[in-house]
Formats: C-alpha cells, structure tokens, sequence
C-alpha cells in the first residue's frame, strides 16, 4: 500500500503543477518508516497521514498564499520610480547601487516594504540627491495589497490587479495604465497630477488637496470625491453612484450617465455631466439669487 500510496501522491502533485515533488515524497516515504519503527500497519499509517486529495490540497494552498503579497512603497528618496510588469516569478527591484546605502528593502514573508533607512548623519543624503528605482511585479504574484507613499517622484505604474491599492502623493505626478481592485482603490493628493488609463475596483476614492485627476475610463460601483481644488475628469464612467464634495473644482464626466445617482456640493466649482451644467456651487446660486436685485 505504501507504493501505491506514493505514487497516487506523485501523479496527484504533478497535475496541480506543485513545487518540489521529490523532496515532497521523500518526507513522506520518511513517514511510513516513522511508522514501521512504532510498529505501525500501512493502513494506520496511511489514515494518519490523510487522503492523497487532502495533502496535495494543502500543498496548493501553500502555492496559492506563497504568491499574495502586500506591499508598502515608502518614496521619499526617489525623483523617479516605476512599478513595471516582469515576466519573472515574485517580486524584484532595480536600485541604484549608491541608493542601498539610504534605503532598505525589508521581506517577510508575504510582506514587502521598500523605506529610508535610519540615518544618524542626515546630511550624507543631501550629498548624494534623490534616486531612480524600480519594483517589478512578476506573473504569478496576486497583490494583497499595495500602499504607496510618494513625496516628490514621478511614478508611472503599469497595469496591475489584485485587492486593495492606496495611494498617497505629497508631489510630483503620478500616471497609472489600468488598475484592477477587488476591493478599492484610493487616491489621497496633495499635490500635483494623476492620471489613470481605467481604473475597475467597486469602490474608487480620491481626496485631493491640489492638483488636477483624470481618468479615461472607470469601471466602479461608488465614486467617492473629496476636493479642495483642482478638476476631477472622468473621460468614460458606467452608471456608478458619485458622492462628490468640493471647496473649488469642477466635477465632470464626459459621457451621459444617470444624473440622478450624483449628490454633489461645492461652495465654488461646478459639476458636468455628458457636457451639460449639472449642478451650480453653493457660490453661483447665491450670485444667481442676487443678479437681478437693483438697491436704490
């Protein structure tokens, strides 16, 4: 029975395409002798151990976690950083050698985190200026999640898919090429511009302080919109529901969508929708209101 046992377990690995077979049925045939030195039966042996199924679905489940990963991106030394799609396995930066000497790339597990390192001589850094780098995101990765903390640099990400994304701009520009959420992606600016080619998440966020966003193309079940200043434009929208609340800005989407799913105030800035004035600021009606009143 051990023979048969072993090569069920082989045929079954092989066909789920697991990592390592060999070292996999050796640790088991190590097993069964574990077993016969107890004085254990094949059958005892065999009910301990689980079915075949069982163990190979365990072993895929392993594979299956072994390529999530969450990831924090801490940019405060770079001018320029790419997130580029690699045909490689896992995930790889690209870094200036003299960069490693101020930031450090921390992996446990399925976490990530790229940040500054902690300098007791600050001024070693302003020597050296800011950096270029890159993070490539092989095929088999599935992102759990990735936060993005960016101060000055222009990022460029390719397209990417998976759970959660945030990202946070201090300054610089941000361009995306299509993002894919399960969950949400949120976009919190301070400064400076983002576009994004598509964006497909239920839910899609942006807090913008200043700075202008445009997306091509979104794909969402709620739009949350919070800004200070600058335009939000969404070139193509489904009929998604917009909750959008401004201190100036306009608000506009260029294709006719459900009007009626927009709740939208501003106290200076304007929403559109398919080209048409939805929607006046709080300011503009009460400039409305008092156009016409003459005082004597």
């Amino acid at each position: 029975m051990k023979e048969k046992f072993l090569t069920d377990l082989k045929q079954a690995l092989n066909q789920a395409s697991v990592d390592q077979v060999e070292e996999i049925l050796k640790l088991y045939a190590s097993r069964f002798d574990l077993g016969y030195e107890a004085g254990m039966t094949d059958e005892e042996i065999i009910e301990i151990l689980g079915s075949v199924e069982d163990i190979v679905t365990g072993y895929t489940q392993r594979e299956t976690l072994k390529n999530k990963y969450s990831i924090t991106l801490e940019l405060a030394l770079f001018s320029d950083f790419e997130i580029v799609r690699s045909k490689n396995s896992g995930i790889e930066f690209d870094i200036e050698k003299k960069a490693l000497d101020f930031i450090e790339i921390i992996r446990d597990e399925n976490q990530i985190s790229l940040k500054p390192k902690e300098l007791k001589n600050g001024s070693m850094f302003m020597k050296h200026g800011r950096f270029d780098g890159r993070m490539y995101v092989g095929e088999d990765v599935e992102i759990e999640s990735l936060v993005v903390n960016n101060y000055s640099a222009d990022l460029k990400v390719a397209s990417l898919s998976g759970n959660i994304f945030v990202f946070s701009n201090k300054s610089g520009d941000i361009h995306f090429n299509d993002i894919e959420a399960k969950e949400k992606v949120v976009l919190n600016n301070v400064s400076g511009d983002s576009k994004f080619n598509k964006v497909v998440s239920p839910l899609f966020m942006v807090h913008t302080v200043s700075g202008d966003t445009i997306i091509q193309e979104l794909v969402c079940d709620q739009g949350k919109m919070s800004i200070v200043s600058g335009d939000v434009t969404i070139y193509h929208s489904n009929d998604a529901s917009y909750v959008v609340n401004c201190v100036s800005g306009d608000f506009k989407v260029k294709n006719e969508i459900d009007a009626e799913k927009i709740k939208f105030s501003a106290l200076s800035g304007e929403c559109y929708v398919g080209g048409k004035l939805l929607k006046k600021s709080f300011t503009a009606q009460i400039h409305d209101a008092f156009k016409d009143i003459k005082f004597s």
